[in-house]
């Protein structure tokens, strides 16, 4: 006997949706990005497509935006309607569950992480910890400690029983594609390479990452 699908709601005004529950907000050089952390991927947002999914908190669409959909125009309407679409096609939003109360938007705010965060990473590093490599295809696992530090994050590995500052952070391309270039798509391809990737849900990591992310480079290019 074949399973019946979940039935999924059309997208209209009066649609109660919801922030997918995975899903953590973060900025890399300036760029909104959704961290999924089930998924393991980044989904990149223009900052009118970030404000939107900001406010979905499960009420009804029209009361969660503010507006009113008589006020609009047609075109207006119509745009608006399909980036809700979109977003829920992307799965950084959901079907509100309805006997769930509205979510509130401190889950939003840059919360402190720990002083200094473990994160477990598939790749490499030198012998004396000063370069990492970032490669989800790699079979060797590197622990890294992630610290905010005045010039962003600060990024050591133990070694010797002493940690050691990391200085070149390479991240590999992903799944043999392209050189990843911008710092969004460097911050996929570390997404990827986290071991347990429910780390992901923790305050402020995916804010550290974007750190590392952006300090980072790809294969063959400078260093920053």
């Amino acid at each position: 006997m074949h399973e019946v699908p979940e039935a999924v709601e059309p997208v209209h005004w009066g649609a109660r949706l919801v922030r997918s529950p995975d899903c953590c907000y973060t900025e890399v050089s300036g760029t909104p990005c959704i961290v999924r952390a089930r998924h393991g991927d980044v989904q990149a947002l223009t900052p009118t497509w970030a404000a939107i999914w900001a406010r979905l908190d499960g009420r009804p669409v029209a009361d969660a935006l503010n507006v009113d959909p008589t006020s609009l125009g047609p075109t207006d309407a119509r745009n608006l309607v399909e980036v809700l679409r979109r977003l829920k096609g992307k799965g950084v939003v959901c079907d509100a569950d309805p006997t769930s109360p509205p979510r509130d938007r401190h889950d939003l705010e840059t919360l402190a992480p720990d002083a200094s965060t473990p994160v477990d990473l598939r790749g490499s590093a030198s012998r004396d910890g000063a370069r990492l490599l970032i490669d989800p295809a790699a079979s060797e696992r590197v622990t890294v400690a992630l610290t905010e530090g005045p010039a962003g994050t600060l990024v050591t590995i133990r070694r010797r029983l002493r940690r050691r500052r990391v200085t070149d952070i390479e991240v590999a391309a992903a799944d043999g594609g392209a050189r990843p270039e911008r710092p969004a798509e460097r911050l996929t391809v570390i997404v990827r390479a986290i071991e347990d990737r429910s780390v992901l849900l923790r305050p402020g990591l995916v804010d550290l990452l974007a750190g590392v992310a952006e300090r980072a480079h790809g294969p063959g290019s400078p260093r920053r």
